[in-house]
């Protein structure tokens, strides 16, 4: 807002009490709690100025003196003309003599009508700003939809609007030990996370609707439902308009790219701060080669979205942020310069969501492959060097021609390009009869297996393997019994090296990190296969593992070399912190049995909330809600490069060009020689897959495949291949369809002329 413009859109009012010096037993500290997060919300969510707002909570004042001071306030703002009042009230609410009253510190047990505040003199209280401002009363307190009456007449002007807590049969329930109110907590949490789905503002019924789901989602049946009331409308239902910030406006995925352009991203280590290598590198690749490809792909750039590992760990929000824009990237470059924790985690979530193409470097390309432990996931990407030569090409080029390559390569067969090895196994259905089948697909449930995803340090395996085992099986042998589950033979605590399967480690791997319930990540020793593997599951199950972190840890080894050396240790733990920050950590002892437990249970409310249909998506600050990478990062899965995406036409038309001879190359693609039988099964297969694709656009699509210039050009070129294999065919059932098939091109042909 212009320093001139003196207009304030909001000046704000708070009642109620915590404690009740003349009514014993009312006192309660989460009254309290509430006020404080209103009061901060006013300041940081709403930027309300403190002359703006008018703060009675927890005040002595009689009833009176209060009303007073709430017309002499209101007097006073008018001069900035608000837009919106905003009033609220949190403590005790009850009807005495049939009117509603609000309790304030002020009131006493022996005198309840003279001593509370009522709310009709609360509602003469506020009518002048009525006639220039939307008034919005929030109370938090038993029975508060009760409070309507009293505003239904009094006030008219721009309108009323009530959001009560309760209905007026209903009391608030609060929670034992609680730091704060029910739906008050409810309130300020819906509007600090806000709702990517709506728009820029969000208007109270929209509130109302969140806090409720909010409400619901902790499965309290005694806990009240709120409401919303509109007493006064000279002017419209005023709970319908936008009124309050909305956070999460503009995380709503909005496509890849529009038309042509796509979107692209660069994510640098916190390495990089000093040389610049890659920045430089990444700078000299979009000075030279956004022109090639859209000229010979043709696909043209957008804004590049750039981040960088420390950053996006920053809060909930900015790492929410990343998450979409590695996902949402056709094209991506990841510098993988000591395997920093911001970077593997993106990496390890986008290899799950994007086929696109991503390129992987690091600064001391030269030498990592000899001092460095590659992590055993990483070594199938083919990375490359962003540091300048003193001879040779450029990185700028070698990172060109590495995206124009694969771009092309994308763009011809989006269903079959890989340069990360999730992609693929992590879609493919396990036919192993240990996976149960439910709802949600196969799994395989906790009281049969836990998938440990862990360091393989030496000090790891003495200390905290063998107690994790231990410990963890007795807490889900015991929580199995406890449910009346049946446990069948031995729990299964199993790390990647201990599951039984001949296939390839990285195969089975993936396929348990998404088929496994109960996922328990240790990050002790901040291993970056851990990183990567954090990233896939949070990725790939709508079920959060239980991520853990030993007490005792300070941070990857001290030698570094999985990092590059000691030099860059103090970066890395400064991710490992900000990292416990936005994901939730339990941190344990190796022999405390009730660390054990809090794992348990931490998976029991995973589970609960997998299975509620919430609408918390993302948080703004504080650490992630269950399940939100996974619901954010699959808002920008790709359609055409998914396999579950492809259009049948081009699923059979793929297949049989996979296995036809190109007679006008004199090339096959088999592995085997020309006159094996193999050779001859492929010739018939093709064709089959041919004659399939020519039934489905025959019978299938019909006249729209005339009609359609572009499936007409397909289903001539379909009728001339097939012809010409059917053509020599002695089986009569050929001869039948190559008459049919001679027949549609003649049509397709039109008449002769």
């Amino acid at each position: 807002m212009p320093p001139h413009d003196r207009r304030s859109r909001f000046a704000a009012i708070l009642l109620g009490a915590s404690t009740w010096p003349h009514w014993p037993g009312l006192d309660s500290a989460a009254f309290a709690g509430s006020h404080r997060l209103v009061r901060d919300y006013l300041r940081t969510g709403l930027g309300v100025a403190d002359r703006h707002v008018l703060d009675l909570f927890d005040h002595g004042d009689p009833p009176n003196d209060l009303t007073r001071a709430i017309a002499d306030f209101l007097a006073t703002v008018s001069a900035s003309e608000p837009e919106a009042l905003l009033v609220y009230y949190a403590g005790h609410g009850q009807t005495v003599d049939g009117g509603y009253r609000l309790t304030v510190a002020y009131s006493r047990q022996d005198q309840p009508a003279g001593s509370t505040l009522s709310v009709a003199d609360l509602a003469e209280a506020i009518r002048p700003a009525g006639r220039l401002a939307r008034t919005y009363l929030v109370l938090d307190a038993c029975f508060s939809a009760a409070a309507v009456g009293a505003f239904t007449t009094t006030i008219s002007g721009r309108g009323v609007a009530l959001l009560a807590s309760a209905s007026r049969d209903d009391a608030s329930v609060i929670p034992v030990g609680s730091a704060s109110t029910v739906f008050t907590e409810a309130l300020i949490s819906v509007l600090c996370r806000g709702d990517p789905n709506l728009g820029r503002q969000l208007n109270l019924r929209e509130v109302r609707d969140l806090v409720s789901d909010e409400v619901q989602a902790r499965g309290d049946e005694e806990l009240a439902n709120p409401e919303i009331h509109q007493p006064s409308q000279a002017n419209g239902p005023i709970a319908e308009l936008p009124v309050f910030p909305n956070p999460g406006y503009g995380f709503a995925y909005d496509g890849a790219h529009t038309g042509d352009e796509i979107a692209w991203c660069s994510v640098a280590s916190q390495a990089d701060t000093a040389d610049k290598a890659f920045e430089d590198a990444i700078q000299g690749f979009t000075n030279r080669y956004p022109v090639q490809i859209d000229r010979e792909i043709p696909w043209r750039l957008g804004d590049r979205d750039v981040l960088d590992s420390q950053s996006v760990l920053a809060s909930s929000r900015v790492f929410q942020e990343a998450v979409e824009k590695v996902c949402r990237a056709t094209l991506a470059f990841f510098d993988l310069t000591g395997f920093e924790p911001g970077v593997m985690l993106l990496l390890g979530i986008r290899s799950v969501v994007r086929r696109g193409v991503t390129i992987c470097s690091v600064t001391d390309f030269d030498t990592s492959f000899e001092k460095l432990r590659l992590p055993f996931l990483i070594r199938e990407i083919n990375i490359t060097g962003h540091a300048r030569p003193a001879t040779g090409p450029a990185p700028e080029e070698i990172l060109g021609e590495k995206a124009l390559s694969g771009l092309r390569q994308l763009r011809n067969s989006p269903q079959t390009y890989t340069d990360l090895p999730t992609f693929e196994p992590i879609r493919r259905m396990s036919s192993d009869p240990k996976y149960t089948y439910g709802a949600g697909g196969p799994t395989i449930p906790y009281d049969r297996r836990v998938l440990l995803l862990c360091s393989f340090g030496d000090v790891y395996f003495a200390d905290n393997w063998g107690n994790i085992k231990q410990r963890l099986t007795s807490k889900i042998v015991g929580q199995a019994t406890l449910t009346g589950a049946i446990v069948n033979g031995t729990v299964a605590i199993e790390r990647s090296v201990d599951i039984v399967s001949p296939q390839i480690v990285s195969g089975s791997l993936f396929e348990a990190i998404r088929l496994t319930d109960f996922c328990l990540c240790d990050l002790t020793d901040w291993s970056p296969n851990v990183l990567f593997e954090l990233g896939v599951r949070l990725a790939s199950n709508s079920l959060d593992p239980v991520v853990i972190l030993d007490q005792r840890d300070g941070g990857p080894p001290q030698d570094g070399r999985a990092y590059g050396g000691a030099e860059r240790m103090g970066r890395i733990r400064e991710q490992c912190e900000l990292l416990t920050g936005i994901i939730p950590v339990i941190r344990y002892t190796v022999n405390s049995w009730p660390d054990y437990d809090q794992m348990m249970q931490r998976h029991l409310e995973f589970r609960a909330s997998a299975s509620a249909l919430s609408t918390r998506t993302w948080a703004a600050s504080g650490t992630l809600p269950p399940g939100a990478v996974y619901r954010l990062a699959w808002r920008h899965a790709d359609a055409v490069q998914e396999p579950s995406g492809v259009q049948v036409l081009d699923l059979l038309q793929d297949a049989a060009q996979r296995i036809s001879i190109r007679t006008e190359q004199g090339s096959r693609p088999f592995v085997f020689p020309p006159t094996h039988p193999l050779a001859r099964l492929a010739e018939l297969n093709a064709r089959e897959n041919l004659a399939a694709a020519w039934l489905y656009l025959h019978h299938r699509l019909g006249a729209d495949a005339l009609a359609d210039p572009a499936l007409a050009e397909t289903f001539r070129s379909i009728s001339e291949t097939l012809s010409s294999a059917l053509a020599d065919s002695t089986d009569q059932r050929d001869q039948e369809l190559h008459a049919q098939v001679i027949s549609q091109l003649r049509l397709l042909d039109g008449p002769a002329s």
